[in-house]
């Protein structure tokens, strides 16, 4: 009952900050140069995957897109991939994402794409080796892209950009 009213108030807040522990020691896998979230020393997500989910529906319903939101050390892997595509990319306006864990954000092959999202900030996230034309084409989609040292950027990636752009 009090996550539906709490999750409801926040949908309805157009700027939102939600950060985990940033001073998570985590494991880093230096075969495949991601972080275990599961090996981490600390909270990584101040909300539960249920709560999450609840916030992404209760965002997805409404009629006013978010103006600015930043998650940060929050792990969205386990989170319902479908709805955390729809809202990101159609009901933000401005996204900073960094520790988010591995998700699929980048696919939007199976979301229609309607052009909310204006900027997209991105330090560190984890994404599938196998969607580098994929992330091409939704990084594409945004007018401002922001990629800060720690974004694991492939040069597959930015050769399929590149493509794109011609």
């Amino acid at each position: 009952m009090h996550e539906n009213i709490v999750n409801r108030a926040l949908a309805r807040i157009t700027q939102l900050n939600i950060s985990g522990d940033r001073n998570c020691k985590c494991k880093i896998d230096h075969t495949q140069g991601s972080v275990n979230l599961d090996n981490c020393e600390c909270e990584m997500s101040p909300m539960s995957t249920k709560q999450l989910n609840s916030w992404f529906r209760q965002i997805e319903r409404s009629n006013k897109p978010m103006k600015e939101v930043c998650l940060s050390t929050i792990d969205l892997s386990k989170a319902d991939q479908g709805k955390v595509q729809n809202v990101i990319w159609n009901k933000m306006e401005m996204v900073e994402l960094h520790n988010i864990g591995r998700t699929n954000i980048f696919n939007t092959a199976k979301i229609k794409v309607n052009g909310t999202l204006k900027q997209l900030v991105l330090h560190y996230v984890e994404y599938q080796n196998s969607i580098t034309g994929d992330m091409a084409s939704a990084l594409c989609k945004v007018e401002r892209v922001r990629l800060y040292s720690d974004f694991p950027i492939r040069i597959d990636i930015i050769h399929q950009i590149m493509i794109q752009f011609k």
